[in-house]
């Protein structure tokens, strides 16, 4: 059973964040990716599948956007597969960060109210 957790072309199965998009007619003929593209973003985190959503999301709109006014397809791709292995690192030294930051407690919870005389 799938769940869409709200923001666009994200799919959330199991736990685990997809990045699912519509290829544009315009371009389904010359990206060989087929009619939809969908892509395990490789987290269970929220927060960082949308920042990793919208790296994705904006590749593939400048990689269709070149393809659409007939640039350099071969420049595109060089710029789209730039972009991807960006989005991946990002993901790869985000993970750490984001599981350190679910464990550790909030600097508010650990403060301590003062008691009240009466």
């Amino acid at each position: 059973m799938s769940k869409q957790p709200g923001p666009a072309l994200l799919l959330c199965l199991k736990g685990n964040y997809f990045y699912r998009r519509r290829i544009p007619t315009e371009v389904q003929k010359v990206d060989e990716r087929g009619h939809t593209i969908k892509l395990s973003l490789k987290t269970n985190n929220g927060a960082l599948a949308r920042v990793l959503r919208d790296m994705y999301e904006t590749a593939d709109n400048e990689l269709w956007g070149f393809m659409i006014a007939g640039g350099d397809a071969q420049f595109a791709r060089e710029r789209y597969q730039s972009a991807v292995r960006r989005a991946k690192a990002i993901g790869v030294l985000c993970q750490p960060i984001m599981k350190g930051l679910a464990n550790r407690r909030s600097p508010l919870s650990a403060r301590r109210r003062p008691e009240r005389k009466t």
